[in-house]
């Protein structure tokens, strides 16, 4: 069996120790395992888009274990509670996942399974087309340019290793889209504003030069007279939707009104995959969803997207 982190770095690699992924939880002050900042008892751990900014719209979270769908929820759109007059969005959007594990040496034919769970999942309505959050952009014309520099460093003309003139409808991905992050570079005698991005998609009729770039880190020039005026014509670049997770288009998903949904369970010896929703480690699930909170009397209003993350078992697990 295959076992993944629940998300990706930011450049969507795979972090690949534990102590890497950890390492995210090191200033964390709540939404901790066992307890909870209140000292209440806490069964799972958060993510946070404050942990990890990536986490909004840009990486989705992925199931960590080859497994099946058992349970999900889904609401069309963020709920809403009330503090003191103030509106609060939040989603209790899940998927539940169930995991089979047998031995290792194969010779005890004991099935163990467990389960884990994903949390505060956004709503449909804050994916694609509608997302609060743009992360990918598609270029509408010929010859916009990419830049790559020694070391994966910011960009310096004394480091620049690569120029690539890319075509019509080249699709990028804005790596720090929820910070709005930008570095200054002059080209020729004029100062631009510089993103950066991963070329997820290349263009219509795209060169040599152009294919070696695809899954690349590069640099775009996304604004001149301010930090996002090129990026943001529409005459150069629309922004391109992220699609929906693969589960949610099975038929087995096709509710969504807000009730908890159970799946079957597989009984042989009719079809065992009827009515199922099986998946892959590192199979997308969704994305981290908006939570609106307050912590204090005058209804101070504060955000961030999340999610929360359990693996439990029913059973009592066995020893391998």
């Amino acid at each position: 069996m295959d076992a993944v982190f629940p998300i990706t770095q930011r450049n969507g690699e795979p972090y690949h120790t534990l102590s890497d992924f950890t390492r995210l939880f090191d200033q964390v002050k709540s939404g901790r395992y066992l307890l909870g900042q209140g000292y209440g008892w806490h069964s799972g751990v958060h993510l946070t888009s404050k942990m990890v900014p990536w986490g909004k719209g840009l990486r989705p979270i992925q199931a960590m274990l080859d497994g099946r769908i058992v349970a999900y929820r889904i609401h069309p759109d963020y709920q809403t509670t009330t503090y003191k007059d103030q509106k609060l969005r939040y989603s209790n959007n899940f998927v539940l996942l169930e995991h089979e594990i047998s031995a290792p040496d194969q010779k005890d034919e004991e099935i163990f399974k467990l389960y884990s769970l994903y949390m505060h999942l956004a709503p449909p309505s804050d994916i694609g087309a509608n997302a609060s959050l743009t992360t990918r952009y598609k270029l509408l014309d010929d010859g916009r340019n990419v830049r790559t520099f020694k070391f994966d460093s910011e960009p310096k003309k004394s480091k620049l290793e690569h120029k690539v003139s890319m075509s019509k409808g080249t699709v990028l991905e804005y790596l720090y889209a929820e910070e709005k992050a930008t570095n200054t570079y002059a080209i020729g005698n004029e100062i631009y504003h510089m993103i950066k991005c991963r070329i997820i998609k290349l263009g219509e009729s795209p060169s040599s030069a152009e294919r070696k770039m695809k899954g690349k880190i590069v640099w775009f020039a996304s604004g001149k007279k301010s930090k996002f005026n090129i990026l943001e014509d529409p005459s150069v670049m629309v922004p391109e939707a992220v699609s929906e997770p693969e589960w949610m288009s099975e038929s087995a998903a096709r509710k969504r009104d807000g009730s908890v949904v159970a799946l079957p369970l597989p009984m042989p010896p009719v079809d065992m995959d009827a009515g199922h929703i099986k998946v892959k480690a590192g199979d997308e699930l969704g994305y981290m969803g908006l939570h609106e909170y307050s912590n204090d009397v005058a209804a101070t209003k504060k955000e961030d997207n999340r999610i929360h993350i359990e693996l439990f078992s029913v059973a009592k697990p066995p020893t391998f």
